[in-house]
């Protein structure tokens, strides 16, 4: 699903889709208020206090668009962040456990070998 904001559009997956279906709404009631206000600035003639606070209403609305396709992004972000971090703890930890592995199995060896007795050993002696 690719969601649409001015200039900017932001693919989003479908684990998200619960989150996008609110953002779309929201995107949706904010251009049809965005039309609001373009149509009552166009057929209202009055003082200018209130053309300019239309205009600034207007501004407002069109600037959340941006917000929410930056919050997306910022989300992404931190979602590469955390995978990138994850990876480099796997790059750590794997080579590691391999190591630390190896010379417990080889320490277990060590100490079986010590540990068996000797075929035909002394304690058995024929007289």
């Amino acid at each position: 699903m690719i969601i649409r904001t001015g200039d900017a559009s932001i693919e989003v997956d479908s684990l998200d889709e619960g989150m996008s279906v609110d953002v779309s709404t929201r995107m949706a009631n904010g251009r049809q208020h965005e039309k609001r206000l373009l149509d009552l600035l166009a057929t209202r003639t009055g003082k200018l206090s209130d053309v300019l606070e239309v205009e600034t209403e207007l501004s407002r609305e069109r600037g959340s668009g941006g917000e929410i396709a930056e919050s997306f992004r910022e989300m992404w972000r931190n979602f590469v962040s955390f995978i990138a971090g994850f990876i480099a703890l796997l790059g750590f930890l794997v080579p590691l456990v391999v190591v630390l592995g190896a010379i417990w199995y080889g320490l277990v060896r060590i100490s079986r070998k010590m540990k068996r007795p000797v075929p035909g050993g002394a304690a058995e002696t024929t007289s």
